[in-house]
């Protein structure tokens, strides 16, 4: 049938209508190939832009980062919308509205921070079509230049501090002489609020030898550098040989030692106020004393537990064992057999002695126990650990360094499910070592990891105790009485079931303390 004049023109303009209708709704997107590079502080753009270019005024463009939750910036119905931005970003995000009907969508991010840098995806939608790429955003930051300090030591020696602030990354730091030669120093990073690093380096230096030393921090971001010197002389060095210097010593030194008399008194009295105030929070936390035993069919294959169930050390021979969802197979750790209810409070001791390396606390159980394990609150484990025959720290959510004055024999647990706290305490010395604040009441069991065997060198067992309840009680009447004489008890090398274990008779079955003065 032949179509008249009107009608073949009408077809004309609806196929018309329909091209741009699909021409206008097929696009791409593109963000960028490599890296987009910002300064911490400063205005960054990062790129977006339809292919062909579109107007993109009636389109849904969504920036959102992948390190940080919720949207970077919103566009939808023709302006910007801010109820699902995260509060992280508000304030200091743009597009460009005259360059929308480009198909520019490029977002302007202000102030640039440290915890910006990651990973972003550009949407942009419409009723027949939407696209999204990536851009990655890193940033750094080159600090201050350093600056030398000088700090004069006993031994006739100097030591160099070379401080600087503002860096990000973490920079490395290189101390030299004029000809290049490497110093050895001790440098000590510290991370501030906006998650920059302010540097100090130290430099020990015995003798003048008339050397220019360099301080160098190095940008691997930015590939730059920043140094300062510092021409050592002999008004740097302390003289002894001047007579008024050497008097003037004497009264340092005898002024020094009447300080330190009078320090370690008031040091004394403040240490036994401490210890009785501590020895009367165990006498009261021995009230809840439990007799904890351990559960082997969680046990690593490498931990040897004893028949009683109270000894556990860690062997170069790996047992055979069914390898079940509760048994640990990376990480030298076994479980307490009895579950601790929340809303309740239990005590427990355990028997370190002069081992190297231990961790022990408490987890709720229902963690994975396959593979090494991150040990903090996020992944319900609070506990302390011993390592390196030196260090001790706190499983916080960042980790925290423990600084103690003696080193635990015995470590007291005190969990008080109601109030939420997990104590850790010195029995030998009356002293408190760390407290835990958990964020909720849960069921848990105590852990208990003794380390590796270090080919001998950490080969004593981790040992759990019965609380003798008289024992704090005795402490607080009687002042701070000398420890009772140990005792050692020795079970023999049969059946891969041997300890060593250095036990006091404050552990034993009777409730008799020896007390000696």
């Amino acid at each position: 049938m032949e179509l008249s004049g009107r009608s073949r023109l009408c077809a004309f303009a609806f196929f018309c209508h329909v091209g741009i209708l699909v021409s206008t709704e097929s696009f791409t997107l593109k963000g960028s190939d490599s890296p987009v590079i910002a300064v911490v502080g400063t205005d960054v753009i990062l790129p977006c832009q339809l292919s062909p270019s579109t107007s993109a005024t009636q389109m849904e463009v969504r920036w959102h980062s992948s390190e940080i939750p919720g949207l970077a910036h919103h566009y939808v119905n023709g302006d910007d919308a801010s109820q699902k931005q995260n509060p992280h970003y508000q304030g200091r995000t743009m597009m460009f509205k005259e360059e929308l009907p480009k198909g520019n969508v490029s977002l302007l991010l202000k102030k640039v921070q440290v915890a910006d840098g990651g990973r972003y995806v550009c949407f942009v939608g419409s009723k027949l079509n939407y696209m999204e790429d990536f851009v990655d955003l890193k940033v750094g930051a080159v600090g201050t230049g350093p600056t030398i300090s000088v700090h004069h030591s006993q031994d006739q020696a100097v030591t160099l501090t070379c401080s600087s602030e503002g860096w990000y990354p973490e920079p490395p730091v290189l101390w030299t002489d004029r000809h290049g030669q490497r110093k050895n120093s001790t440098t000590s990073p510290i991370k501030d609020a906006q998650g920059l690093y302010n540097i100090q380096s130290h430099l020990y230096v015995k003798e003048n030898k008339n050397q220019v030393l360099v301080c160098q921090i190095h940008s691997n971001f930015w590939e730059q550098t920043r140094e300062s010197e510092l021409q050592l002389s002999d008004d740097l060095f302390p003289n002894d040989h001047h007579p008024y210097r050497v008097t003037i010593a004497i009264l340092c030194l005898l002024l020094g030692i009447l300080i330190v008399v009078i320090g370690f008194v008031f040091k004394a009295e403040r240490e036994s106020k401490g210890k009785l105030h501590i020895a009367k929070e165990l006498s009261k936390a021995r009230n809840v004393a439990v007799q904890i035993k351990l559960d082997p069919s969680t046990a690593h294959p490498n931990l040897h537990i004893t028949s009683d169930f109270l000894n556990v050390k860690h062997t170069d021979k790996k047992q055979e064992v069914a390898d079940t969802p509760e048994r640990f197979d990376e990480w030298a750790c076994v479980l307490g057999s009895e579950i601790l209810k929340a809303e309740k409070e239990y005590y427990w001791e355990v028997y370190v002695g002069s081992k190297t390396d231990w961790d022990i606390g408490v987890t709720d159980g229902k963690t994975n126990r396959k593979g090494w394990q991150d040990l903090n609150p996020e992944n319900r484990y609070w506990g302390i650990r011993f390592f390196n025959n030196t260090d001790y720290i706190a499983f916080e959510d960042v980790a925290v360094k423990l600084r103690l004055s003696n080193r635990p024999k015995v470590v007291g647990i005190h969990l008080d499910g109601k109030a939420r706290k997990l104590g850790f305490y010195d029995v030998s010395e009356m002293s408190h070592i760390y407290t835990f604040s958990m964020k909720s009441s849960l069921d848990v069991y105590p852990y208990f990891s003794p380390g590796l065997n270090k080919n001998g060198k950490n080969k004593d067992p981790l040992t759990l105790l019965s609380p003798s309840p008289g024992f704090c009680d005795l402490m607080f009447s009687a002042s701070i009485p000398s420890p009772p004489t140990s005792s050692l008890e020795h079970l023999e090398d049969t059946n891969e079931k041997d300890v060593a274990v250095e036990l006091s008779p404050l552990y034993s079955n009777g409730t008799t303390v020896e007390r000696h003065s």
